[in-house]
């Protein structure tokens, strides 16, 4: 976690808590948008006591006031009649005093029967305390009951977007239908326990405890500006509760920088929330809330649309099968190296990830051995994992990187380098006392060798690695005016993926300690499936307009700042292929363009694409058991490999 997550998502809980949008929708979909790791418990704590130190901060007189009549009340012993009460509770004719009610009372006072406008409204502050109590009940049942039931369910963001959507038209329904006449002197028992049943319905994420307090309200007839304050008190004490039970769950380190930032910055962004609000109810009206809902709902429904999880059920629909390659063809000699790879990797090591450890590093030392045979020396690249799931603290993992150094003559950066530089070897020299990168331009293609958890992973990723090992075969003895790299990583997949545990997340902050001059990263990521059938291609919406339906091509995929790098890319590769090549820089919401281990060399503000067959819009046995070398083309395969490799030539050579 750090500082600038910390504040986004602080200012995502304080707004999101009090303003009828739903925090909990927010604080999953805006990190599965920004691809952040779970922020973990600890900093959902920080989030909780910040929202409850808002509301606190905002009603403390409020509640003050109400413990105190409450507490009176019952030192008095003073009874009345269900009857009497309501008689003496019912809304009052003058003028209107400030703070707990916009109908209130003055001390004085006295109504048109003659009794006290002051007793009257400690009897009703008391009333209100217990309303409150009894309204908070159901929520609290609900939430020791059904919350993490609930959170399991609905925790999906497609899942999330139809109570978003829903509880935003019936707000709208209950914003314009409700008849928005009665003040607080008209919340007796019975509508702060409706109020409070609908707050019940807050464990369910996307429903949101202010929209559905707020709703209920306005459909039993209370003003705007009234329902929404009464949401705000009824909010308070299952916020307060929420905290302090969280609290136990922390520890010492937990109570890191981030962890504060969090707590300032929802407890500052939640008060200009809860004051914005009932501001802005006295003149205006939900509609704006409403429609946000029903926008964003949609927009979570078209974002997941492209996801794996949207798309295995129309591939597995699929009758259409591959054309494959057939094990009596005799292949030529580039496609029978790239087999022989893929089926020591995914059928004789198999399944190799941190849970399967040992298959892991035999495909470590596998690669390393391969590139050692064509006469590279290849530099294995240790680093520890770090709250990896089910995976202990500090287990070693390794990347595996081969460099081509740039030839002195070819180079202008080289060329302009000091001769002392270059006698330490090209692309390196020293400064300040620490050995830094040199000034040639670094050109990275990558691979990740490992599987998911499940699958033998003969597409995803030994396809990948399989180009990337026959790439080095086609480089062997070149030289270029930039330097190459190809580099190995060890741990892209589940449970490893998007997080800081990612080997080429490692690699990148490597390079960027080292002051590298990266001129763009190429990462291949499934290369080997095709289908040739008409309509065995899908999309994430709305690039179905736009692309073939066919799946015999492969992908050049990035985010907007790639483009140039993309554009030079495609040109050499069309200049020098004639393989389908389709290209596409999609902005960093979709998720299409950051599925790889380019997404952190983004990061770090590098060119970043990812050549892809396209897999689970392509390919049905994406992450399954039945991802095996037989389903592969290796014919194709290797045309993907003389195009890519006529390609990474041009921009080196450029």
């Amino acid at each position: 976690m750090t500082y600038f997550q910390a504040v986004i998502l602080g200012i995502v809980q304080g707004l999101t808590e009090f303003l009828p949008v739903s925090s909990s929708a927010h604080l999953v979909i805006i990190p599965w948008i920004a691809k952040w790791e779970y922020q973990g418990l600890a900093f959902d704590v920080a989030l909780h006591w910040g929202t409850m130190l808002a509301v606190l901060a905002y009603f403390w007189r409020d509640w003050l006031d109400l413990f105190n009549a409450a507490w009176r009340q019952l030192r008095t012993h003073e009874r009345a009649s269900d009857g009497a009460m309501e008689r003496r509770l019912r809304p009052l004719a003058v003028t209107p005093s400030p703070k707990l009610c916009e109908a209130g009372w003055s001390d004085g006072a006295r109504d048109e029967e003659g009794e006290s406008v002051g007793k009257r409204e400690e009897l009703f502050k008391a009333r209100l305390f217990w309303g409150i109590v009894l309204a908070t009940i159901p929520a609290g049942i609900a939430g020791l009951l059904f919350e993490e039931k609930a959170e399991n369910l609905f925790r999906r963001p497609d899942f999330m977007a139809w109570p978003l959507m829903a509880f935003g038209i019936l707000l709208w329904i209950a914003d314009r239908w409700g008849k928005q006449s009665k003040n607080f002197g008209a919340f007796s028992l019975y509508p702060c326990l409706l109020v409070g049943l609908a707050q019940a319905l807050a464990i369910v994420p996307g429903v949101s405890r202010s929209g559905a307090t707020i709703t209920a309200a306005l459909l039993l007839g209370f003003k705007r500006d009234v329902s929404a304050r009464f949401s705000f008190l009824l909010s308070t004490p299952i916020i307060v509760a929420a905290g302090l039970l969280q609290a136990k769950d922390l520890t010492s380190v937990a109570l890191a920088g981030p962890f504060w930032a969090g707590v300032g910055v929802s407890a500052l962004a939640g008060f200009a929330a809860i004051r914005f609000l009932l501001g802005y109810l006295k003149s205006k009206d939900l509609g704006v809330f409403a429609f946000y809902r029903v926008c964003l709902g949609l927009l979570i429904l078209l974002l997941w649309a492209g996801n794996p999880s949207a798309l295995s059920k129309k591939l597995a629909g699929q009758a259409a099968q591959a054309r494959m390659t057939k094990p009596e063809i005799i292949l030529t000699p580039q496609a029978a190296r790239l087999k022989s790879h893929v089926d020591m990797l995914a059928e004789k090591i198999g399944e190799r990830n941190p849970y399967y450890y040992k298959a892991l590093n035999q495909a470590r030392d596998y690669i390393a051995a391969q590139f050692q045979s064509l006469g590279f020396k290849p530099e294995i690249q240790e680093f520890k994992s770090k709250d990896m799931s089910m995976i202990d603290d500090g287990t070693a993992f390794y990347n595996i990187e081969v460099r081509l150094s740039p030839h002195p003559a070819l180079s202008p950066a080289l060329q302009s380098s000091e001769g002392g530089d270059r006698a330490r070897g090209p692309g390196r020299h020293k400064g300040r006392g620490i050995e830094k990168e040199g000034r040639a331009e670094v050109l990275i293609i990558g691979a990740h060798y490992d599987s998911a958890p499940g699958t033998p992973g003969a597409d995803d990723n030994a396809s990948g690695t399989a180009v990337l090992l026959e790439l080095a075969r086609s480089f062997k003895g070149r030289q270029f005016s930039k330097e190459i790299r190809l580099v190995a990583f060890s741990t892209e997949e589940p449970p490893s993926f998007f997080t800081s545990n990612m080997g080429s997340y490692h690699y990148a902050r490597r390079l960027k300690e080292q002051g590298a001059k990266v001129f763009g990263m190429i990462s291949l990521e499934m290369v080997g499936y095709f289908n040739l059938e008409p309509g065995s291609q899908l999309y994430p919406p709305p690039l179905s307009f736009f692309y073939p339906k066919t799946g015999n091509f492969v992908g050049l995929v990035g985010n907007l700042k790639s483009r140039k790098f993309m554009k030079d890319c495609a040109k050499a590769w069309r200049a020098g292929s004639d393989f389908p090549l389709e290209t596409a820089a999609l902005p960093f919401f979709i998720s299409a363009a950051s599925l790889s281990d380019h997404y952190n060399f983004q990061k770090e503000g590098w060119p970043g694409l990812m050549l892809t067959d396209t897999a689970f819009y392509r390919n049905p046995h994406y992450h399954e058991n039945t991802d095996t070398p037989d389903k592969l083309d290796y014919e194709r395969m290797a045309r993907v490999l003389e195009a890519l490799t006529q390609t990474v030539v041009s921009l080196a050579e450029k």
